[in-house]
């Protein structure tokens, strides 16, 4: 590159902007920012969240047409060694026949001509799923590098070729230290486990400083976050939870927004319940913007994440729900789940209880609205150590540096 020529960067993010997801768009809004990186974002589908100007200016969607699709396959003859490999790695894929195998290397190589067309000269992939494979056969045939971002979802239950990847990729950062280890331990020790690097996520303090738009609710509010509404977040214990504060005439209310598919089993629990003035989900089973979130974080008194390890090794890493309740400082209940350990430590930066458990829930909420000095010592712990944990200058920064 000439003197004074920013290095262009094509993050590859399949649906883009999604609410549950706002760890890749504050990654991303962060690296334009830092202004040493020309950054493109190719998407294939515009989701429900929201971005900043400056991110959607830089965001292309574009699907897979026919025409593309058929001018992929002149890499058939362009590049035939190339081919030859990217294919032998494509019919390694688990859960799919041959002809599943044959119909996803084809998609990749129309994929890679819609990338190619921005010019990049680096390719980085959210997950270690599908769209890293897709990131890996460009890499490949465009003979350009690419990185990964992990997660705890993609590493424990929908990440492919992970081996392969790691060792055909510049880096690969992960997101926590629950998935980091797994990672390490699926390599099999046949790969280079340098290029796999620890960093969290990063989130600005100052985003919750500006005071609250809505007012208190006049009874303690227990809030649980922007999160998705599914098994692993174990929502349904906090709800059982609420029962049982109701039924010992503590007065609170529960808030949580997020989307997913146990809205209305949820919602018919809180009816069967009784809990419909006390318990309240936002967004229909949409979610919201992250705007209207921050707010419930300004007025809540409680955060609690009832975490659990669910089946086919479904689990959190460290929930950037959590990590945004410490910037609220805000007490946190959760459970030793995945990696929330990372940033909760029993009785240092928050209360840790047991996995499915409805009753511990509700008797240290009880405990942190009786005992104040208790729960201003657990946030002002907690705030402090994600502070300095998930600090978005330190954090992003190591990103830019790897990919440069």
């Amino acid at each position: 590159m000439q003197n004074g020529e920013k290095k262009r960067v094509l993050y590859f993010v399949p649906e883009f902007p999604r609410i549950s997801e706002t760890f890749i768009e504050r990654e991303i809004a962060k690296l334009i920012n830092l202004g040493n990186l020309d950054i493109t974002v190719l998407s294939l589908s515009k989701a429900t969240g929201s971005t900043s100007e400056e991110v959607s200016r830089r965001t292309v969607y574009k699907r897979l047409g026919v025409l593309v699709f058929l001018g992929g396959l002149s890499y058939l003859i362009v590049c035939p060694k190339e081919i030859v490999r990217c294919y032998q790695l494509a019919l390694q894929l688990p859960n799919k026949g041959f002809f599943s195998k044959t119909y996803f290397f084809l998609k990749s190589l129309g994929y890679t001509k819609i990338m190619a067309s921005f010019k990049p000269q680096h390719i980085h992939a959210h997950f270690l799923s599908w769209p890293s494979t897709t990131a890996l056969i460009a890499s490949h045939i465009l003979n350009i590098p690419f990185s990964i971002s992990a997660h705890a979802r993609d590493v424990f239950m929908e990440g492919e070729l992970i081996p392969q990847k790691i060792a055909s990729a510049k880096f690969v950062s992960i997101c926590n230290s629950y998935a980091y280890k797994k990672a390490l331990e699926l390599t099999g020790g046949k790969v280079d486990v340098s290029k796999v690097k620890l960093i969290y996520h990063g989130i600005d303090p100052a985003m919750f400083a500006s005071p609250a738009k809505m007012p208190k609710w006049g009874v303690p509010a227990i809030f649980l976050g922007g999160t998705r509404l599914v098994e692993k977040k174990g929502l349904k214990y906090m709800l059982e939870a609420s029962k049982i504060l109701v039924d010992r005439g503590i007065a609170h209310r529960v808030d949580l927004v997020g989307p997913g598919d146990l809205y209305d089993e949820l919602t018919k629990m809180i009816g069967d319940l009784g809990l419909q003035e006390t318990v309240f989900i936002h967004g229909e089973g949409k979610g919201t913007p992250f705007n209207e979130v921050l707010e419930y974080y300004k007025v809540a008194d409680v955060f609690v994440l009832p975490s659990i390890e669910a089946g086919a090794g479904d689990v959190d890493g460290v929930p950037t729900v959590c990590i945004e309740a410490a910037m609220a400082k805000l007490p946190i209940i959760s459970t030793n789940a995945g990696a929330i350990t990372d940033l909760i430590k029993d009785g240092v930066t928050g209360l840790i209880v047991e996995q499915r458990n409805s009753q511990t829930i509700a008797d240290n909420i009880e405990k942190l609205l009786l005992d104040k000095p208790l729960a201003n010592k657990l946030a002002y712990n907690a705030y402090a150590k994600a502070v300095k944990m998930f600090d978005i200058d330190n954090n992003i920064g190591q990103l830019e540096s790897l990919l440069k």
